[in-house]
């Protein structure tokens, strides 16, 4: 397990270059189809490089409210897809979305009640099918007990969620990480706070390294 604090602000900094660079790619809307009968939409944000995420939202969201951040990500060359619901089944259509466009290396992200789609989601895919888990501020759901899955939890000390988080950490396997900031900002609201350019950094790096 790895407690990682605000000197995270010292690692090389990532944001610079996430700025400079600037994605073309609009997002296209695509259809999730479930269990062969519920087809929902999704956006699909593009991109040249070989990894991909799933990005789930929290409460009162949309998938729509993903797109500054999944623009980030493009510039960095890795594609997501945003989905507009959350429920496990929801993300393990997207991923096999995902799967179907030729990608391996897939990361899935959730905020708040998406993070307890997102634990759904894992527990009911195949052993080694997702990479990488990073949390924002979940709520409790099946723990991440898969020893080859890398997983990260963020959120913030006096988030409402704080508990609920923590508890989705202590019950994951390693390896683990978990990121604590300062402040009261609630999952997907992190990513526009005045940490912002630190998540930028510390979600691209976990992702592509």
């Amino acid at each position: 397990m790895k407690f990682l604090g605000l000197l995270l602000v010292c690692m090389s900094v990532w944001s610079s270059a996430i700025q400079a660079q600037t994605s073309s790619n609009e997002p296209e809307t695509v259809v999730l189809t479930i269990r062969d009968v519920i087809e929902r939409n999704a956006l699909w944000f593009e991109a040249e490089g070989s990894k991909a995420a799933v990005l789930a939202h929290q409460s009162g969201a949309t998938a729509k409210s993903w797109a500054p951040f999944a623009e980030k990500l493009q510039s960095q060359n890795i594609a997501s897809i945003a989905t507009s619901g959350i429920s496990g089944e929801d993300i393990e259509a997207a991923v096999d979305f995902l799967t179907g466009k030729g990608f391996e290396d897939i990361t899935l992200i959730g905020a708040s009640l998406g993070g307890g789609g997102v634990q759904q989601a894992v527990a009911n895919l195949p052993s080694g099918r997702i990479q990488k888990v990073i949390l924002l501020a979940p709520s409790p759901g099946k723990a991440l007990a898969n020893p080859e899955t890398e997983k990260l939890f963020i959120y913030t000390r006096q988030d409402f969620y704080r508990s609920r988080a923590v508890q989705a950490f202590e019950k994951a396997a390693e390896p683990k990480t978990l990121l604590e900031l300062p402040g009261s900002l609630h999952a997907q609201d992190m990513l526009s706070g005045p940490h912002a350019k630190l998540l930028d950094q510390v979600i691209a790096r976990f992702i592509l390294d």
